[in-house]
């Protein structure tokens, strides 16, 4: 998209800027996803060898 200034101008400059700060936006938002995605993963792993450890006692004790 191509802006034009009131006197009909193209402002390619405040474009590429525009432009600039989106990208920037979507590149933060999709780090935040992937480090979300980690702590689930992790959260997850944990939950998993927790519930591992209590199942070898509970069959240990059984």
């Amino acid at each position: 998209m191509t802006m034009t200034t009131k006197t009909g101008e193209r402002d390619e400059a405040r474009e590429s800027d525009e432009v600039k700060m989106a990208r920037e936006s979507d590149e933060a938002e999709m780090a935040r996803g992937r480090e979300s995605e980690r702590e689930r993963e992790s959260r997850s792993r944990d939950d998993v060898e927790g519930f591992t450890k209590q199942y070898d006692c509970a069959k240990h004790n059984a």
